[in-house]
């Protein structure tokens, strides 16, 4: 299995810093750290499958909140993983 990383930039709000995009096997895993009042930041991920005729994608919003962004980024990172491992 392959994981190649690369940040990103996004629209809106958020930070170069608080992106980040794996490729694993046939699959794309977009982690990010989404900032909150009072300066906390929810980790969000979506994984993609690029593999086959359709594209998929499961989402997982409210995964938890941490007081920086790289804590919410690794967070973000490990669901898309763990995903990809039982789908995979």
């Amino acid at each position: 299995m392959h994981v190649f990383l690369s940040c990103v930039m996004s629209t809106g709000k958020l930070l170069p810093h608080q992106v980040e995009r794996l490729f694993v096997g046939d699959f794309m895993i977009t982690a990010t750290a989404h900032p909150l009042a009072g300066g906390h930041y929810q980790a969000r991920a979506v994984v993609t499958a690029l593999g086959g005729k359709r594209t998929r994608a499961q989402r997982f919003i409210d995964l938890d909140y941490f007081p920086t962004v790289e804590e919410a980024v690794a967070c973000a990172r490990m669901a898309g993983l763990a995903y990809v491992e039982t789908q995979g």
